[in-house]
């Protein structure tokens, strides 16, 4: 008897949006530990360290991204068939591009301003690096990122590759429905086998891990350094993880135009992959500790083998295990989901406010500020969202601009 996980009045799969509030709320998790970790001596407050959060660091920032590129890919052809490209990539330009442009413009001068200020560097006015930040994008500079003072996107980048993403999506989508000569492919209900399932998983973990390495070869040219790159002020990625974004988001098309998860037979089981998953996890830190005494060529195209096939087993794992026990449209997982995106886009403020105000004035451990800052930044980015983000969504955007005209005028 099938089991199918598509809610059949509006054909939504739940766990999808369960899982994505997931993901963005320990996006924030993320950004909290950023404060206390070693690898991040770049970001705006800097305050004690410890190993514990770099291993929390280096866990978060393996999959955290990649399936959320993952759940957009799944999402983006049926809302194409839904709209047609043209109203499809109109809608994708306000959702994600209006934010996009609003952010990389106001948060930035923020970030620096709190950077200075965390540090005790000479003061400089939140309207001159406004001014400096805006001229330095109008140069529309292509080359990598070398400095956290340097004009980036922070946390928005995301928000422009996806929509570049999207844009190919349509071309290629329009390439190839006119070659087959129909406009949209039927996408009949079909369930493959767990053969299938893990024969893609392992093709696309081998294409993966040859992309990365190929773009390592290309752009590192100092180990255990991965800068960003920017393209004409507008796009920025990471030349090392674009390659596994690019995978992710195309799989997460190909999963739905397979029909992967419209059976809980055909996920698989999850205690399958998550035993999968923790070797994977046992492996790549084992080749990790390894590489810290020396780099080898052996030891790099491993380290960045089993990454790939731990990311994809990472992505499995959530989605059999949501698939199987959290396909639940509650009413509290719909209020944390239709939020998930708003408090993606406005907490990275809220996180470095509250960083700032414990470093300076809240001397406990950096475990307790951790704790603390990880509950109140959610807690007030899901209140923005939910109360003016969500519900005035085009007075939110007036909003922000008005708050940031009053930082301006308080911090000139």
């Amino acid at each position: 008897m099938n089991e199918s996980l598509i809610n059949k009045k509006n054909e939504r799969i739940f766990f999808f949006d369960n899982i994505r509030y997931l993901l963005v709320f320990l996006v924030v998790v993320f950004h909290m530990t950023c404060a206390y970790t070693n690898y991040a001596n770049w970001w705006a407050v800097n305050d004690d360290n410890s190993v514990f959060f770099d291993y929390l660091m280096r866990l978060l920032n393996l999959f955290l991204m990649p399936v959320l590129f993952f759940i957009s890919g799944y999402f983006a052809l049926p809302s194409l068939h839904r709209y047609g490209s043209y109203r499809f990539l109109k809608k994708k330009i306000i959702r994600l591009g209006i934010p996009w442009l609003v952010g990389v413009l106001l948060v930035g001068p923020i970030r620096i301003y709190i950077y200075q200020y965390s540090r005790g560097f000479e003061d400089i006015s939140m309207w001159q690096l406004f001014v400096l930040k805006t001229q330095e994008a109008a140069t529309f500079y292509t080359g990598f990122i070398t400095s956290s003072q340097q004009f980036h996107h922070s946390h928005f980048w995301f928000l422009s590759l996806l929509l570049f993403f999207f844009f190919v999506f349509v071309l290629l989508h329009k390439a190839i429905s006119f070659r087959a000569g129909r406009a949209s492919p039927e996408n009949q209900i079909t369930e493959p086998s767990i053969k299938s399932i893990i024969l893609v998983f392992v093709l696309i973990s081998i294409v993966t891990a040859v992309i990365t390495l190929i773009m390592f070869l290309l752009f590192i040219k100092e180990p255990g350094k991965q800068p960003f790159v920017i393209i004409a002020s507008i796009l920025q990625f990471q030349p090392t993880r674009v390659g596994l974004y690019t995978t992710c988001f195309a799989t997460g098309i190909y999963t739905f135009y397979k029909n992967w998860f419209y059976s809980i037979k055909t996920l698989g089981s999850p205690l399958g992959w998550l035993v999968l998953t923790l070797l994977l996890l046992l492996a790549e830190e084992n080749v990790f500790a390894s590489l810290t005494s020396g780099l080898t060529p052996v030891l790099g195209v491993a380290y960045v083998t089993i990454k790939s096939f731990l990311v994809f087993s990472i992505i499995m794992s959530l989605m059999t295990f949501g698939g199987k026990y959290w396909n639940s449209g509650s009413k509290l997982n719909q209020l944390l989901a239709n939020n998930s995106y708003s408090i993606y886009l406005i907490h990275f403020v809220i996180v470095l406010s509250v960083q700032l105000v414990m470093y300076k004035w809240w001397n406990v451990t950096i475990y307790a500020k951790f704790v603390t800052g990880s509950i109140l930044s959610l807690a007030l980015s899901f209140l923005f969202s939910e109360f003016a983000v969500r519900r005035y969504p085009k007075s939110s955007i007036l909003g922000v601009v008005s708050l940031f005209c009053v930082l301006v005028i308080v911090l000139n």
